[in-house]
């Protein structure tokens, strides 16, 4: 019995040891979407902001200088797609291109934006 504990032990660390983190730094190009504003939507741009973003496991976190968004993240060999009920981040593994949106703003008419970045892998 306390070899099968061992070996069980042992298995399961090496699982979790395999499932290493995976951090991107994306670099900003550009930021734009819509505010509501007297009644109405209306096109605007908004500050380029830098974010780091990590994957762990089917997690991935999004941080921006004020604000971490976890998301529920899927994987190929070529791109990460990951959203939750109102955020959505894609990034293609080999160049490095990234997008990140956010629409909770269309819900209660706030603001409702996408960002484009350019990421490199830490």
């Amino acid at each position: 019995m306390r070899n099968k504990l061992l070996l069980l032990l042992l298995l399961f660390s090496s699982h979790v040891a395999a499932q290493e983190e995976e951090q991107w730094t994306c670099g900003a190009d550009s930021a734009s979407g819509f505010v509501f504003r007297n009644g109405d939507w209306q096109a605007t741009r908004f500050i380029n902001e830098d974010a780091l973003f990590t994957l762990d496991g089917d997690k991935g976190i999004v941080e921006f200088s004020q604000s971490i968004n976890v998301l529920d993240c899927k994987t190929s060999e070529a791109h990460l797609y990951c959203n939750n009920d109102s955020q959505n981040f894609i990034l293609d593994k080999a160049s490095g291109r990234a997008g990140f949106s956010s629409l909770m703003g269309a819900l209660i008419q706030s603001s409702s934006f996408i960002s484009l970045f350019q990421c490199i892998r830490m």
